[in-house]
C-alpha cells in the first residue's frame, strides 16, 4: 500500500499549485519529502519525473530563506539555542526535552496576562520563552529540509546521464533551481551539465542554454552598467578549477551564446579590460580568465581577435621580467590561431592570416620558448610551446624557417647547461674531450660505413650523423 501511495503522490497533477499556494502543511511536508526523494530512482521514468518536478516546486516555493546556506543556518541554530538555554532555569537547560514543550509557554503567556504582578512576569518570560522555542524549531527544520535538497543534488547529477529525456530536463531544472538558492554541491552539478552541449537532441541543447542563460547571464540588478561586471564575474567563475573536459564544452557553450545575441558587446569590452588590466585590482588569474573566455568567443566571432593582434602581442606575449606567465601566452596562442580572412564565398572555409617570420608575434613566442626551455620552476613549458608551434604553422609564411631558428636556439641553450655542468664538475674538461674524441670516432665511422654501401641497393648519406647528448 505504501508504494501505491507513493506512485500515486508523485504522478499527482496539482502538487504545483498545492505547494506554491501553501495548500501542504510544513509538518506534512516533512513526512512526504522523504518518500519522494526515495522515488528519484525509481524504475519508471514516469515516477522518477513527477519525484524531481515536486521536489524542483518544494525547493522554489520553501518556507525558509531565499539562500540556503547550511553553514549559514547552522551558526545561527547555534547561536539561538545558546539564547534559549540562557532564559531557561538551570534545571531545564535541554533545548531538546524544552522543544517538545512549546505549547506550554504560550498558554502560560496568555494566563499571565489575566493574573496579578508576580504571575504577569512569569508569564512574560514564558513568552520569551515560547517565541525563542519557535525560533529554534524553525531553524532545525531549515537545515533539515537543506539536508534533504543538498542529497538530492548528486541524485540529480547522476539523472544527467540518463538516456531518457524526461530524466534530463527535469534534473537539470532541479540544479537550475538549486543553483538559484545556493544549495550545496548545485554549483558542481551545474558545470557537469555542461556536457549535454554535446548532444545530438535539440531540446537538450537549447534547455542548457536558457538554463546558463538564466543563472549567468541575468543577474538581478536592474542597472545596465552594475549587470555587465556580474556577467563578466559568472563566466570567469566558471572557468576556475575547470577540467579540459568542461573547459571544451565551455567553449561550444559560448559560441551557442554568441550566436544567440547572448553576450553583449560591454561585456566583450569589459573582458579585454581585464585582460589588460585597465581596470584596477585585477589579478593575473582574473586576467587569465578573461583572455581564455575571449579565445572562446573568438570561435563564433573572429573579428574580435582580428582587431585586438596588437594587444594580445604586447600584453600576452611580450612579458618583462623572469617569470613570465606561460598560462596566459598559451591562451594568447589559442586566440591568435582563430584568426583568418573573412571569405566572399560562405561556402568556403576561412582562409587564415599568413605574417612574415620576421614579425614581432613570432619573435616573442621564440623569445618565450628559447628563455624558459631551461628553467626548472616552469612547468607549463610543454603546454605553452604546443599552441605556440601550432600558432606558427597556422599564421607564418615560412613556418619551418622559423622553428627551425627555434630548434638551434634549443640546441645552443641546452649546449650552454651542458658546458656549466662539465666546468663545475670534476674532471670536467676530460670528459668533454672523451666525449668530443667519440664524437669525431663516430663521424668517421658514420662516413666509412656510408662509404662501403654506396654501389648497394640502400644509399646513406655520407653527411655525419651529430649525436646530442
Amino acid at each position: 500500500m505504501l508504494r501505491i501511495h507513493e506512485e500515486c503522490l508523485c504522478v499527482s497533477p496539482g502538487h504545483s499549485v498545492c505547494v506554491c499556494l501553501q495548500a501542504i502543511p510544513l509538518p506534512r511536508l516533512k513526512a512526504i519529502l522523504p518518500l519522494v526523494f526515495g522515488r528519484t530512482e525509481d524504475k519508471s521514468s514516469n515516477v522518477r519525473k513527477n519525484a524531481v518536478q515536486l521536489l524542483t516546486t518544494v525547493l522554489a516555493a520553501n518556507p525558509f530563506a531565499a539562500k540556503l546556506n547550511e553553514k549559514e543556518f547552522k551558526s545561527r541554530l547555534v547561536a539561538e539555542e545558546a539564547k534559549l538555554k540562557a532564559l531557561l532555569p538551570p534545571e531545564s537547560r535541554n533545548v531538546d526535552d524544552v522543544t517538545s514543550k512549546e505549547g506550554e509557554g504560550e498558554e502560560r503567556e496568555r494566563e499571565g496576562g489575566e493574573g496579578g504582578g508576580g504571575e504577569k512576569e512569569e508569564g512574560e518570560k514564558a513568552g520569551e520563552v515560547a517565541k525563542q522555542l519557535a525560533v529554534v524549531k524553525y531553524l532545525k527544520d531549515g537545515v533539515e529540509f537543506i539536508d534533504l535538497m543538498s542529497s538530492c543534488v548528486p541524485v540529480c547529477t547522476r539523472l544527467l546521464g540518463s538516456k531518457v529525456n524526461t530524466d534530463v530536463l527535469e534534473a537539470l531544472e532541479f540544479l537550475a533551481a538549486a543553483f538559484e538558492f545556493q544549495v550545496q554541491g548545485s554549483r558542481e552539478g551545474v558545470k557537469k551539465a555542461l556536457g549535454l552541449v554535446w548532444s545530438q537532441e535539440q531540446q537538450m541543447k537549447d534547455s542548457l542554454v536558457e538554463t546558463y542563460v538564466r543563472l549567468f547571464l541575468k543577474p538581478q540588478s536592474e542597472n545596465p552598467k552594475q549587470a555587465v561586471p556580474i556577467i563578466v564575474h559568472n563566466l570567469m567563475s566558471l572557468t576556475n578549477e575547470a577540467t579540459y573536459a568542461e573547459l571544451s564544452s565551455l567553449e561550444q557553450m559560448m559560441v551557442l551564446l554568441m550566436k544567440g545575441k547572448n553576450i553583449s558587446a560591454p561585456v566583450v569590452k569589459l573582458l579585454w579590460d581585464i585582460f589588460t588590466k585597465s581596470v584596477g585590482n585585477v589579478t593575473q588569474s582574473q586576467s587569465c580568465s578573461a583572455v581564455l573566455l575571449l579565445s572562446m568567443i573568438a570561435g563564433a566571432d573572429p573579428e574580435i581577435a582580428n582587431a585586438n593582434i596588437r594587444i594580445l602581442i604586447s600584453h600576452g606575449l611580450k612579458q618583462h621580467g623572469d617569470n613570465p606567465d606561460l598560462v596566459l601566452a598559451r591562451h594568447c596562442c589559442v586566440m591568435l590561431q582563430k584568426l583568418h580572412r573573412s571569405h566572399s564565398q560562405t561556402n568556403k572555409p576561412p582562409v587564415p592570416f599568413r605574417f612574415p617570420h620576421s614579425h614581432s608575434m613570432f619573435q616573442e613566442i621564440t623569445s618565450l620558448l628559447v628563455s624558459q626551455f631551461s628553467s626548472p620552476s616552469s612547468s607549463q613549458w610543454t603546454p605553452f610551446a604546443e599552441q605556440a608551434i601550432a600558432a606558427i604553422y597556422r599564421l607564418s609564411e615560412q613556418p619551418d624557417r622559423l622553428c627551425g631558428n627555434i630548434l638551434r636556439s634549443l640546441v645552443k641553450t641546452m649546449s650552454g647547461v651542458r658546458g656549466e655542468g662539465g666546468e663545475e664538475g670534476e674532471g670536467g674538461e676530460g670528459e668533454g674531450e672523451r666525449e668530443d674524441e667519440e664524437t669525431e670516432g663516430g663521424r668517421r665511422v658514420g662516413q666509412k660505413k656510408s662509404k662501403q654501401r654506396e654501389g648497394g641497393r640502400e644509399k646513406i648519406l655520407s653527411s655525419p650523423k651529430i649525436l646530442i647528448r
